[in-house]
């Protein structure tokens, strides 16, 4: 847990500061932009983020986990090739996409988008296009690496210069100047990842020989990838395109901010995530398998709950700091976003090992069931719940895959569930669903009750907190270490 608990505080440190930052940004917007300039981007964001998939993005996963294992048992040609033939395959992919893109632009915004989108907003994000693809084949070859101080420098670094980008051109520009900021920001970021490979990569490498098997390995691999990224990002694209028939732009805004702040919920996840998506991809005996399992998994409950449950009861007053008022109807919906993403922390641990074993084929089929659930649902419940029929068919689709995702583990790596883990998780769901009903409260009431469930969640996990309170104090660097 040690290794994790650092890493996490690294990279979640980074996170957040990234999200301080894009909370002002983001506040900026809400109040120059509003709910519509939100909902337009949401809807430009998940179609090209669906067509992102078929330029590379579908090889990323694969980036990740074959660098890790080569890298880590020292065959560097191999690790270099997979990057190299990685970057040709997307970049390629890419221009054509964007060329197409660009060609068929009427048809696409009448037919796929709406017609609040103009032309110009519409190209604009099109020539963002090709630096959003290189970026992320660019930080999955960094994060197979385990470059964790270098992510953060990039990170922190660019989204400074990010924000000055957007405030600026959205004050000169409007609307329009929100998505010219993106083709500016994109390059830059380009700029940044590429010198750092370059000061890591073999500079003298190059593609000479088409290695067939390991372009095989990476291609079958990421074909199964691609399969899960378009159902997934249709998924996403059709639930916002239900909300936006059924109610109108102002819905797909809330929708959208309700999907950011499961983003910022989600910050220690992804710093626990980074570093272990590339340790598990690496060859292990069935017991450490378990026992990484049980320290990620545990480590991110003790976590997520607290959030959950501060977030949940406080809604009203994050949407207000996040955002503005015209967003307040959000608190409505709020805590079947925050159960959603809490289900989502729980589940990543057990995707990380199916994606790490390469059981591909299994992940997708799981996936496919679980969008399913998510489309299904919006689509049958948006009249009734509005935005919260999305949460909610997010929350069914956990309920269903992550005992299908032990299954699974459970008979090929004989994986094996702590019960303290177990019953955590139960007592998080429990905590996330008891405070919506304990923000109608009166404020003294409220206040006892916090108190007392927070005080049974420290006895339940006080060994684990005073270990990680120890870890983090000898990282201190003013703490005396002889």
């Amino acid at each position: 847990m040690k290794e994790l608990f650092k890493t996490t505080v690294l990279m979640s440190s980074t996170e957040i500061s990234v999200a301080v930052i894009a909370i002002i940004r983001n506040k900026y917007l809400a109040m120059n932009i509003g709910p519509e300039g939100f909902g337009i981007y949401g809807l430009l964001n998940s179609f090209f983020t669906l067509l992102s998939l078929f330029a590379g993005i579908w090889l990323t996963q694969g980036v990740v986990k074959y660098v890790a294992e080569y890298h880590n048992s020292k065959n560097y040609q191999k690790s270099d090739y997979i990057f190299y033939i990685s970057l040709t395959i997307g970049i390629s992919l890419s221009i054509v996409i964007l060329l197409i893109a660009i060609l068929l632009n009427n048809i696409i915004r009448s037919t796929f988008l709406s017609k609040e989108i103009l032309r110009s907003y519409y190209i604009l994000f099109v020539g963002s296009f090709l630096f959003s693809n290189i970026n992320q084949i660019l930080s999955s070859y960094l994060q197979g690496l385990k470059k964790i101080r270098s992510v953060v420098r990039i990170k922190i670094f660019y989204s400074l210069l990010e924000i000055i980008i957007v405030i600026t051109f959205v004050k000169m520009l409007g609307l329009i100047g929100f998505f010219a900021s993106f083709i500016i920001s994109g390059m830059i970021n380009t700029i940044l990842l590429w010198k750092i490979i370059k000061s890591t990569i073999s500079n003298s490498y190059s593609i000479k020989v088409i290695n067939t098997p390991l372009t095989k390995k990476i291609v079958s691999f990421g074909i199964a990838n691609l399969f899960v990224g378009v159902v997934y990002y249709l998924q996403l694209y059709l639930t916002r395109y239900i909300i936006l028939d059924r109610t109108d732009i102002y819905s797909v805004g809330l929708l959208t901010a309700g999907f950011s702040i499961m983003g910022y919920m989600g910050i220690f996840n992804r710093g626990a995530s980074y570093i272990n998506l590339p340790n598990v991809s690496e060859k292990m005996d069935d017991i450490k398998r378990s026992q990484l399992f049980n320290e990620y998994l545990l480590f991110n409950i003790i976590i997520t709950i607290p959030i959950s449950f501060i977030v949940t009861l406080f809604g009203s007053t994050f949407l207000s700091l996040l955002y503005s008022d015209k967003f307040l109807i959000l608190n409505n919906f709020i805590y079947l976003f925050v159960l959603a993403n809490y289900f989502s922390t729980i589940a990543s641990a057990f995707q990380h090992h199916v994606i790490g074993l390469g059981l591909m084929k299994s992940f997708a089929s799981v996936g496919l069931a679980g969008n399913l659930i998510i489309v299904v649902s919006t689509l049958l419940l948006t009249e009734k719940m509005n935005i919260g029929s999305v949460g909610l068919g997010y929350i069914i689709n956990y309920i269903v895959t992550i005992p299908i995702f032990y299954i699974i583990l459970k008979k090929k790596a004989r994986l094996k569930i702590d019960c303290r883990v177990f019953i955590l998780e139960a007592y998080g769901v429990l905590l996330i669903i008891l405070s919506r009903f304990i923000y109608d409260l009166s404020s003294l009431y409220k206040y006892i009750i916090c108190i007392l469930l927070f005080l049974i969640f420290y006895l339940m996990v006080k060994k684990e907190m005073a270990k990680l309170l120890y870890i983090f104090i000898n990282r201190l660097p003013f703490i005396n270490k002889k």
